[in-house]
């Protein structure tokens, strides 16, 4: 005699159909509610088949129609969760990067930093050598006394200030010849060092810039992914959401029109042939006053079915790139803070080498989101 077909399980694009669809003859139900009031009416008393039928359909609300008004919840509740675990997900990747390879590219950088501190401190040891080893050879041949030519030069022959001249350059070579080649040698490998020790070190320093933007670039790419993940996760979750609001209204007010019913069927199975006690007894307010404490429980069943749904956390400003403080290889604040012990002529850094990343000099993916599923602000 009464028939009625609930939702099935929700899913996305689906709610205006459903709605389209979903016949749901309360009034159609009502009267015949109300006609089986009179008929008992007349008769004075409520025969078997009424009761039969009353009782079979009360049977079928309480035990079918409410438990499957109650799995449906179940459904769009967990359908809900699980986009919002999606989105979760997203700043869970994200926070297990920064906290795991995020911190082994930082390693990765000081190591290189370190490395190229080292080195240029030992460079400028070598230029100390190189400069002291050669100032003295420079000291002794500035300090040479020079052997005076004889009067007319050779042209007298062998006279007095010839021999004069001859033992001045032999007296000369005996004082300096031992102590100068030593001190040129001294001067020359000491050059030599330092200029290999240079080589060094500018490949440190190179080594340093590329651990430096590598890192960047790690950076702005694992923003970028945690941008569009959330992105594509918040959308869905957004479109969901909207769904089920939407199937949420419709289960509450199946829910409530068969509080209804069962009030009638009540009524005539205790030969009440007035049915409007029910408009004023069962309310039409379902979270109102079939509220039930959620997440659910066995003492939630025939309770009014209610969606829980919880604010999403924040997106996460993506503060970790450098580049959005100019703080990327040969900005001025990157050479000022790692180059700027280095500009005496003991130690002077190569030229250097930018990062060749366009998102990591522009800080495309650091602060603030780039693509937002929601521009409005809506809830």
């Amino acid at each position: 005699m009464l028939v009625m077909s609930l939702l099935p399980m929700a899913s996305t694009m689906q709610v205006v159909e459903r709605e389209t669809h979903q016949e749901f003859d309360f009034d159609g139900l009502k009267a015949s509610f109300v006609s089986m009031a009179a008929k008992s009416a007349t008769a004075g008393k409520i025969d078997q088949a009424t009761i039969e039928a009353v009782t079979g359909f009360l049977d079928t609300i309480n035990n079918d129609l409410l438990g499957a008004l109650e799995q449906d919840r179940n459904a769009y509740q967990g359908e809900l969760d699980t986009a919002e675990a999606d989105v979760h997900a997203c700043d869970t990747a994200r926070n297990s990067w920064f906290e795991g390879t995020f911190v082994s590219w930082n390693t990765n950088v000081s190591s290189a930093r370190g490395g190229h501190s080292s080195c240029r401190s030992f460079e400028a040891q070598t230029y100390s050598n190189y400069t002291g080893y050669c100032e003295t050879m420079h000291d002794r041949v500035c300090s040479w006394e020079v052997c005076s030519l004889p009067t007319g030069g050779f042209a007298g022959g062998d006279t007095d200030d010839v021999d004069i001249y001859m033992n001045c350059i032999c007296d000369f070579f005996a004082e300096h010849s031992g102590s100068y080649y030593e001190e040129r040698n001294n001067c020359d490998e000491a050059h030599g060092i330092h200029d290999a020790q240079v080589i060094v070190c500018d490949g440190e320093q190179s080594s340093f810039e590329s651990e430096y933007c590598m890192r960047e670039t790690q950076v702005q790419n694992k923003c970028e992914a945690y941008d569009g993940c959330r992105f594509s996760t918040e959308t869905s979750y957004l479109g969901i959401k909207s769904n089920i609001e939407a199937l949420e209204q419709i289960s509450q007010a199946q829910f409530v029109a068969l509080q209804h019913l069962i009030c009638y069927g009540q009524a005539i199975l205790n030969n009440s042939t007035d049915l409007s006690v029910c408009e004023s007894s069962v309310s039409d307010d379902c979270e109102g006053d079939y509220e039930c404490a959620w997440p659910v429980s066995d003492a939630c069943a025939g309770k009014c079915p209610t969606i829980v749904y919880d604010t999403l956390d924040s997106f996460i400003a993506c503060a970790e790139p450098v580049s959005g403080n100019g703080y990327y290889p040969c900005a001025a604040p990157f050479l000022g803070e790692f180059y700027g012990a280095y500009t005496d002529t003991k130690t002077p850094v190569d030229d250097c080498t930018t990062c060749a990343d366009a998102k990591t000099q522009a800080n495309a993916y650091g602060g603030t989101r780039v693509t937002d599923p929601n521009p409005t602000g809506m809830p």
